[in-house]
């Protein structure tokens, strides 16, 4: 999961780099605008996926809160 949202976060990236360095207008620019909206929601994906995946680990290391960050746990001493 870690490395497919590497990968989708990479290749945005790299779109968006493509984008705002092309000089392109016209017909071009827009295949890339569209290349990196696509590349942008396929990134957006693959990170929900993998927070979902840890947070359903019952280790307790990691929590995800209702905003879809992650917390460390904190161990109950008493």
């Amino acid at each position: 999961m870690a490395e497919k949202f590497a990968v989708a976060a990479r290749l945005y990236a790299e779109s968006a780099v493509c984008l705002a360095t092309s000089g392109k207008s016209g017909h071009d620019f827009t295949r890339l605008s569209k290349q990196t909206i696509e590349a942008q929601s396929l990134s957006e994906v693959a990170f929900k996926a993998l927070m979902e995946h840890v947070a359903s680990h019952p280790c307790g290391e990691a929590k995800q809160t209702a905003n879809g960050h992650l917390n460390v746990q904190e161990e109950d001493v008493s």
